[in-house]
């Protein structure tokens, strides 16, 4: 009898979690139904699979369910809290790896070390060697640079095990021809290994880390003495880095980078309402405190981190114009400043694409905004890179229009869609009266192109009376905004000007108060 109730408990048992079992499956499919597929994943830094089209021939040649179940397993609802969830797990249970990276002390993910095959390793060795004898009047220098693993091995979990990549480099090292100078990375990292020279979600040196390579590498490569720059300042330039080892391993640490996103909303004087936005930013430097783009800008450009900056500001830009029309806002662009140097890197017009891709931005809803001064510059081929833009469906806006570094000639032959008044000419509309008449002849100017025109740097009644007076078609400054944050601009865009003033008045408040 005890057996017999044991068997009909067991079997009843077994019913039970069947049913759960099979209700979790129904529910997970009914979630995943309603869930819309993401295009990317921010946690992990890349584009997921969408879902693949169904053919007779990917069906019999098996292609098609191998594409449905990468799909699957990248849009499966809740997928980053599982990931996460399972990470977690794995951890309290005290494992210290998951895919290949290494959670070490700190909180420092490290990449289990792959070493190159013989036949890859000689195949480049032999390049090199190849070059150098080629080029016999060059100096050919070659420097590698070891792992984070390698460097901060001490900062591996116990009984963590990777390859050794020290043998690897000195057995190139060995292996170069005489006439090849081998520069050491791996005496310079290791001489400064309790510093932050690599990123801790991420397999990548720092600046600091490629500062003090340029320090030891200087005389190698004849820099002269008096020529090195010895002082080093860290400009952060991610808001929330989650780096490559991250996404690989599920450990995000969620190191974050002090930057601060905002954006200004701009006034269409004729409908009332906020129809645009231009993307701002301020950088909280440790012992200067927030700086403003205008400062940071200039010193990115001359550190050379201008298009890592630039990139994620294209990235959120997207991100911002996505949100805006999940949201059904109507809005006319969101504008992106950027600088001249842009238009010097060979992969800036496949970053636009990608951006506008990735996010479906509509044609006309991205902005990029260009100097005045950009026009002059010489060396730039900006005619070309801006008609690509256009042809792109990007909207382009001409900054300080009228501060005299190009003429109305010149304009014409751009495809700039909108001009922005230099900001001077609209804070002396109080003080000069030369600058109504300035206002006056280039709104005048913008209408007879069939130019959009704004005026920025409005911050007294007076001034807005001035500008909607002369027929300004858009008004950006204080007096009607501060910059906000992403979440409050989504509720000022398609907003008129005196419904959002409680709102912006707090946003006022707020940053008074800051």
């Amino acid at each position: 009898m005890r057996r017999e109730k044991r068997k009909r408990i067991k079997r009843q048992s077994d019913k039970i979690l069947g049913i759960l079992f099979i209700s979790c499956l129904f529910i997970i499919m009914i979630l995943n139904l309603m869930t819309k597929d993401k295009k990317i994943s921010e946690e992990e830094n890349r584009t997921l699979t969408e879902k693949p089209r169904c053919t007779w021939d990917s069906v019999l040649g098996g292609i098609y369910m191998q594409q449905y179940e990468s799909y699957i397993s990248d849009q499966f609802a809740g997928r980053n809290l599982w990931r996460g969830f399972s990470a977690a797990l794995e951890r309290i249970g005290g494992s210290r790896e998951e895919n290949g990276v290494f959670l070490g002390k700190k909180k420092q993910l490290m990449e289990e070390i792959a070493l190159p095959e013989e036949e890859t390793l000689k195949k480049n060795i032999d390049s090199i060697n190849g070059f150098a004898k080629r080029y016999e009047d060059m100096q050919a220098r070659l420097l590698l640079i070891p792992d984070s693993a390698e460097i901060l091995k001490s900062s591996l979990p116990a009984f963590a095990s990777t390859q050794e990549q020290s043998v690897m480099l000195d057995d190139v090292r060995d292996r170069l021809s005489k006439t090849v100078q081998w520069i050491d990375g791996r005496a310079v990292m290791s001489e400064h290994a309790d510093e932050k020279i690599y990123y801790k979600t991420d397999h990548h040196w720092t600046s600091l880390g490629a500062y003090y390579m340029y320090l030891a590498s200087a005389s190698e490569l004849g820099i002269e003495e008096d020529r090195v720059n010895t002082s080093y300042h860290r400009y952060p330039v991610t808001a929330e880095f989650n780096g490559m080892l991250a996404s690989t391993s599920g450990f995000c640490l969620s190191e974050k980078e002090e930057i601060e996103v905002r954006y200004r909303p701009t006034l269409n004087m004729e409908t009332g309402k906020f129809s645009r936005a231009e993307f701002y930013m301020r950088i909280f430097i440790k012992g200067l405190g927030l700086i403003g783009a205008s400062e940071v800008l200039p010193i990115a450009e001359d550190s050379g981190q201008i298009r890592s900056l630039e990139y994620f500001a294209l990235d959120k830009v997207g991100q911002c114009i996505a949100k805006l029309t999940e949201a059904g806002k109507e809005f006319d662009s969101i504008a992106l400043p950027i600088s001249s140097i842009l238009f010097l890197q060979e992969d800036f017009l496949d970053e636009v694409r990608r951006v506008i891709d990735t996010y479906q931005i509509p044609k006309g809803k991205l902005a990029i905004e260009i100097q005045e001064s950009a026009l002059t510059t010489a060396y730039l081929n900006i005619n070309v890179m801006l008609q690509e833009l256009s042809d792109m469906g990007v909207e382009l806006v001409l900054n300080e229009f009228g501060s005299g570094y190009s003429g109305v000639a010149t304009i014409l032959e751009l495809p700039v869609n909108t001009l922005k008044l230099e900001r001077l000419f609209v804070w002396q509309l109080e003080t000069n009266p030369r600058s109504h008449c300035v206002i006056e002849g280039l709104i005048h100017i913008a209408r007879d192109l069939n130019l959009n025109i704004i005026a920025e740097g409005v911050e007294t009644e007076n001034q807005v009376n001035i500008l909607t007076k002369a027929g300004c078609d858009y008004q950006q400054g204080f007096y009607y905004s501060p910059t906000l944050e992403q979440d409050t601009l989504l509720k000022v865009i398609d907003n008129t000007f005196a419904d959002s003033i409680p709102l912006l008045n707090e946003e006022k408040e707020k940053m008074s108060k800051a």
